[in-house]
């Protein structure tokens, strides 16, 4: 394992010296080749004037592909420090869904609990099992950003209880959902 952080490290040492020298052709080649989590891990870990030349260096295309991969509130954050106009070229790249729920976080003032809070969750039925449960989890956790506690709803889409990861783990997988719930 710590081999392959070592090569990890050193091809993203190439990557940031290719920036530091305006190397773009040496930086396209470099960077192109990383999977796009490692590619949204490297955007990361550049300083905030590194980041802006990583976007130059970029097709916007290629760029807003990153926006794919990133959790919500950072391609928000990312959008809200550019002009209408730049944000609009990113924001026309992004599928309907997509574009529609950073355009709603994008109404919020920056560095307010709007526009940070996460509003994916993850809910299922009581009639659900633990098994169920747990495939939602699996299937949906990516959109849902952090998941903590899965949210009971009945048929008209009112809360009616809370079940917690950990209750997914420490019960049954046949175990009916409204069996070990918190109401």
């Amino acid at each position: 394992m710590k081999r392959m952080d070592d090569r990890k490290n050193t091809y993203y040492e190439g990557i940031f010296k290719a920036a530091k020298e305006n190397n773009r052709k040496k930086f396209r080649k470099l960077f192109l080749k990383l999977h796009t989590n490692d590619q949204v891990e490297l955007f990361h870990l550049l300083y905030p004037e590194k980041r802006k030349k990583v976007e130059s260096f970029l097709e916007p295309a290629e760029f807003a592909d990153l926006f794919h991969y990133m959790e919500i509130d950072n391609v928000v954050n990312f959008l809200s420090y550019r002009d209408d106009e730049e944000s609009q070229v990113f924001l026309n790249l992004l599928d309907a869904a997509e574009r529609s729920r950073v355009e709603e976080m994008l109404a919020y003032e920056p560095e307010t609990a709007g526009s940070v809070m996460t509003k994916g969750f993850i809910s299922v039925y009581p009639e659900h099992t633990v098994q169920q449960t747990v495939e939602m989890v699996r299937t949906f956790a990516k959109e849902a950003e952090m998941v903590y506690y899965i949210y009971v709803l009945d048929t008209a889409s009112r809360l009616v209880g809370i079940l917690s990861l950990r209750d997914t783990t420490l019960n049954s997988e046949v175990t009916k959902v409204r069996d070990v719930m918190l109401t």
